[in-house]
């Protein structure tokens, strides 16, 4: 097996790609994140057979959502961006 040497012309490049794959996987997960929040409130109204229990559901989903991100916010305040994410 040959060692990679990774020179100073390279790192540039590597860095645009390796900032596309972020990129793509934040966008994606986006996508996944908004859609099962819809297709969940669907699945709750089909099983109860309440639309408002569907609108709980959505409901429920956000609420938490915006609770984590909250206590997020205050470890990413203490301690840095990187613990935040990890």
């Amino acid at each position: 097996m040959q060692d990679r040497v990774v020179t100073l012309v390279a790192v540039p490049r590597i860095q645009r790609h390796t900032l596309l794959v972020l990129v793509g996987t934040q966008v994606a997960g986006g996508v996944g994140v908004a859609a099962g929040i819809a297709v969940s409130s669907l699945v709750a109204a089909d099983l109860s057979g309440s639309e408002i229990v569907g609108g709980a559901a959505q409901t429920g989903m956000v609420i938490g959502a915006a609770i984590a991100s909250f206590a997020l916010s205050k470890v990413a305040a203490r301690s840095g961006r990187r613990p935040a994410l990890a």
